[in-house]
């Protein structure tokens, strides 16, 4: 077999920039073009005869196929920034791209982008001492932005020719369309919003920028699950199926030590996420993921499923309960809260229809980033860390190794299982019919706490005096580690896996990242 991908790119810019009195203007103009392409073949023999010759054509039975896929984005751009007495700033801007993986009607997108800023400590009328403000912007900006990022050729229907028919006892080889597809869809599109300041304070040693954005995705480019009994392939056709508003504040301030034996840099940011499901298409029905729900109003991709309530400890609990999921229970087993029923009330029954709900967010609220930096004649170091918080994590490793029957592996924490003498516990008992798991729910274990913070990076340095060894004018000796270690309550290798759009807070078997350790 041989498979050979190639990708390409071609960019070209032209810049003018002028400066007549106090007016400055830059203007750029471009044009951009990528191709991208995987072609695979693979040809196969069997059965070959003493003396044995590798060629194809020796085989008794031979067989090929091959596949071929092409993308293609082109381009053109512009930008226009222009200021005056650097005061008063403008940048506007326009994109016109073009992408093969859309229908010919859907496949240009148009993104434009404008911005103004306002530097208030330049004004005349501006008399506060640099000593508590150095200098101060306001600025707000509109922009959209476009995303293609999709598989080729998922508007087009795919014609299987090798369906087999039987009429009268004969078999004939037709074709059938086997592969269910959207024309309709088109660019996804994010527009943003963003009001803010940037300052200088201190004669310039503290440095604080803020601003609210609003961010609003529309026609968003997702799989949707269908039914298996639609007959067809691929069961989760791409359509432009969502939209949905983020908003949020973010903050970044630093500090700069620069006089002195010991200099130092300290900065820090902060960010907030408010995420709300503003359209889901069609009739808006809920979208669902993998142990997760999308609902108007609510948030992209909660956890959605049971309520966990404890664990059965003897038979008078068991027959005061509602019965579950049509399976008989026994002490040692998981106990599902009954939160409705058919009338709108709980009915005695924990069922798939009535009792699943909204579980919490799989969207961490607050992320954040710490960087240090410091020098003392010839040392210096670094240290970079950053985090999120508030978000819960369904993680598939765990609950895989929690099944509650068979002889796969399992968890350490199933040694601390529920029998008759270790009641005291939040694990359930080993049965052969593990009416225990593969249900989604909140149950310890099953959503565990996202929050982390990582040293992502590490450094110690030294550099030696110019001209130590004749001829070499600099030199430095150090070391550096990158992903130290990571502060969290998360049971898996990375609370910052990516996921699918429709299940962000499901964690489908992330690697843990390797920690490197460089040493010059």
């Amino acid at each position: 077999n041989s498979r050979v991908l190639t990708n390409a790119s071609v960019e070209n810019t032209l810049n003018y920039e002028k400066l007549f009195g106090k007016h400055n203007l830059e203007a750029l103009v471009g044009q951009a073009y990528r191709y991208g392409s995987t072609i695979f073949r693979e040809g196969s023999a069997a059965g070959f005869a003493t003396p044995y010759h590798p060629v194809l054509d020796n085989g008794e039975t031979r067989s090929s196929k091959g596949s071929e896929y092409e993308n293609s984005l082109s381009s053109y751009f512009g930008r226009v920034n222009y200021s005056y007495n650097d005061r008063y700033l403008l940048s506007a801007s326009m994109r016109r791209d073009g992408s093969s993986r859309f229908s010919p009607v859907n496949k240009f997108g148009y993104f434009p982008a404008a911005s103004v800023g306002w530097k208030i400590s330049n004004e005349s009328f501006w008399h506060v001492s640099p000593a508590i403000i150095s200098s101060l912007k306001f600025r707000g900006s509109y922009g959209k932005l476009g995303n293609q990022e999709i598989g080729d050729y998922l508007y087009q229907g795919n014609i299987n020719s090798g369906i087999v028919y039987t009429f009268n006892g004969i078999r004939y080889t037709g074709g059938l369309q086997t592969i269910v597809s959207s024309p309709d869809i088109k660019w996804e599109s994010k527009a943003i919003t963003n009001i803010g300041f940037d300052g200088t304070f201190l004669n310039g040693h503290l440095d604080i920028s803020a601003e609210y954005y609003k961010a609003k995705s529309t026609d968003v480019l997702i799989g949707i699950t269908i039914p298996a009994s639609v007959g067809f392939e691929n069961l989760t056709p791409t359509v432009n199926a969502a939209s949905f508003d983020n908003s949020g504040i973010e903050i970044a301030a630093g500090y700069h030590k620069t006089n002195g034996a010991f200099t130092y840099d300290i900065s820090a940011n902060f960010s907030t996420v408010k995420n709300k499901v503003i359209a889901l298409g069609g009739n808006n029905e809920p979208l669902y993921g993998v142990g997760s729900k999308t609902v108007i109003g609510g948030e992209i991709g909660e956890h959605y499923g049971f309520v966990y309530e404890g664990i059965f400890q003897n038979q008078a609990e068991i027959d005061a309960h509602a019965t579950q999921f049509g399976s008989p229970v026994a002490p040692g087993d998981v106990k599902y809260k009954d939160i409705s029923g058919p009338e709108g009330k709980p009915d005695g029954v924990v069922d798939e229809t009535y009792d699943r709900t909204s579980l919490g967010s799989g969207i961490p609220k607050f992320n954040y980033g710490f960087n240090f930096s410091a020098a003392y004649k010839s040392f210096d170091f670094s240290v970079f860390a950053s985090g999120s918080a508030k978000f819960l994590v369904n993680s598939r490793m765990y609950r895989d190794l929690h099944h509650s029957a068979g002889a796969l592996n399992y968890s350490t924490d199933m040694l601390n299982r529920w029998t008759p003498d270790n009641t005291n516990t939040d694990i359930p008992r080993l049965n052969d019919n593990d009416v225990n798991n593969f249900k989604d729910s909140n149950r310890p274990g099953w959503l565990q706490n996202g929050s982390y913070v990582r040293l992502n990076t590490v450094s110690l340095g030294y550099t030696f005096r110019e001209n130590l060894i004749k001829g070499l004018a600099k030199s430095r000796m150090y070391v550096t580690v990158q992903n130290l270690y990571s502060f969290q309550k998360y049971q898996g290798y990375n609370p910052d896996f990516t996921s699918g759009v429709l299940n962000p807070g499901f964690d489908f078997g992330s690697y843990p990242k390797p920690r490197t350790i460089r040493r010059s």
